[in-house]
Order: C-alpha cells, then structure tokens, then sequence
C-alpha cells in the first residue's frame, strides 16, 4: 500500500473515532437537555398554578380591600418631614401640601333651617404614625374655610370638641400623618360615645374641682372663724389694748380667771370684814350689857345696917 493510502486510511480512522465521541457526547447533552426541558416544564406547569392561586388571591385581596377602604372617602398621606407638613397650634392643624387645588376639600353648598343655601365645611378625620408602627386616631377636624384658612396647598383644620392640655400635648405629627375625609359609621358612632364619655367626665371633673375650691373656701373661713374663736378664748397678742376690756389681749378664759381671782379675794376680805363686823357687834352687844347692868345698879338705894350696940 502506498504511503497516501495508508495516510488517508488513519485519517479516516481518526474521522471515526472523532464522530462516535462526538455522536456520544451528542447523546449526553441530548439526555441533559431533555432532562433540564422536562424540570423546566413540571417547574413551569407549577409556576403556572402558582400564578393562578396568587391572582386568586390578589383578586380576593383586592376585593377584601375595597371592601375595607369603603366609607373612608379621599385619603391623603403625608410622609415624614421636618418640619412636620402638619403642625398644631393651640388645638389648631395648620397642613402644607393639602388645599382648594383638591377636590376632595371643595366646600359644598347645603340648605339651613331657614331655608337659606350655605357653604359647609367637609370633616377631615387626622390620623398620626406613633412611630413604632401603629397608626393613633387623633380626631375629627373641620376644614377652614375662610380666605385666610384655606390656600392653594394651605388648609386650617379646626377640632369638633373640646381637646384638653394633655390630650394636645400628646399629639406628635412628625412620624407622618394620614387625613381622611370620611370614616365608617360604625368607627364613628364609637368614637362619638368617647367623646361624649370625655366630655361628661371632663365636665364633672370641672364641677368637682368647683366643689373642691368651695370646700376649701369654706374650711379657709372655718379656720379664720375658729382662730378668732380661740383669740377671743385664749388671747391675741395682736388684739386691742383696752383698759375696761382686758378679753380683747388676755382672752375670755384669762379674763374669766382673773375675775374669779379678783373675786375671790374680795370675798376673802368681804369674809374678814363681816367677821370683824360680827366681832364688833358681839363687843358691843357685850358693852351695852354691861352697861345696863351698871346702869342698873347704880339706879338701887343704898341701905345701910348699923353694927353698934345700943
């Protein structure tokens, strides 16, 4: 055989040994395709059933949502900022970003008792971040509406009730606040009884703290009237110096004892005097006796025996 036969011969050789590998190698990327085309179909078929079950339940969040957001009208957000897009003056929210330009606080007309047509503020319910996560109700507002109350981005919002020092100190509107213009009745008939509980309890704390300050009026001019009693019983030091009224500096009891003192020994000496007077009349009672006798006596004619012998 001559030399490029035998040439040609290996290379033929060779051809096939490159084309079983590659036919071969072929085969096990063919397999692993396969094998990657089937996971990446049951993974696909999986997907799939997952997406339904989520559009599922995104339409049922969806509705379970609207179901939640209805009666809680426009609802405008306001991030945190500083300063706060909300600041309270007085009781007073002064809001920047949120004005006439929204149709939601376009005032709307109504009709009065007296038949007359009139501009009403819409209500403005403020709800403020604490925070730590959670969302507080502050309250119910109405909108200002006056030229100087409500601005292009500017707004005023009043409180419907009577909020107290804490309850506005505790307000804090820099973690963000959301306003709405409406809430659900029943939220509503709730918060209204609270406040109607506030309101009660905040007036008779009024009425107690009144009585508190008239019992202590009242004990005030108690002591005032029983140190005045007990100047009058037991002396003032401040009290009129008064020659014929001694009570007025010493005091009634004082007083009392010094004229039971004087008393005393005036009748001690009325006593030494009348014994002194009984002494006398005794003496002279004594005297006048004596007297008579002698007196008697001496009226008696003397008679006088003689002795002499005859």
């Amino acid at each position: 055989m001559s030399r490029l036969g035998i040439v040609c011969g290996t290379l033929v050789i060779i051809g096939l040994l490159v084309e079983f590998w590659l036919v071969a190698k072929l085969g096990y990327r063919r397999g692993e395709v396969a094998e990657k085309l089937r996971a990446a179909s049951m993974k696909s078929e999986q997907a799939l059933v997952e997406f339904d079950k989520a559009a599922g339940e995104l339409k049922t969040a969806e509705v379970n949502l609207g179901a939640l957001k209805l009666g809680w009208g426009y609802e405008f957000t306001f991030a945190p900022a500083n300063p706060a897009p909300v600041q309270n003056q007085g009781g007073k929210l002064f809001v920047t970003g949120l004005g006439s330009s929204s149709k939601a606080l376009e005032p709307r007309k109504v009709t009065g008792d007296d038949g007359q047509e009139k501009m009403a503020a819409p209500p403005m319910h403020v709800f403020a971040d604490n925070g730590q996560g959670k969302v507080v109700y502050t309250g119910e507002f109405l909108l200002g509406i006056g030229p100087n109350e409500l601005g292009d981005q500017t707004c005023v919002l009043y409180p419907t009730w009577n909020v107290s020092p804490e309850e506005m100190a505790s307000w804090n509107f820099n973690n963000g606040v959301r306003i709405r213009t409406q809430i659900p009745p029943g939220g509503r008939a709730e918060i209204d009884s609270l406040n109607q509980t506030i309101q009660r309890s905040a007036g008779q704390l009024a009425q107690l703290n009144t009585r508190t300050e008239d019992q202590k009026q009242l004990k005030a001019d108690a002591d005032k009237a029983l140190q005045a009693r007990r100047n009058e019983l037991l002396g003032d030091a401040e009290g009129a110096d008064v020659a014929e009224r001694p009570e007025f500096k010493v005091g009634l009891v004082r007083a009392i004892e010094n004229t039971e003192e004087e008393r005393n020994a005036v009748q001690v000496a009325v006593d030494a005097i009348r014994r002194n007077i009984q002494r006398a009349i005794a003496s002279r009672s004594q005297l006048v006796e004596r007297v008579k006798e002698m007196a008697s006596n001496a009226s008696k004619p003397m008679t006088k025996i003689s002795t002499a012998t005859p």
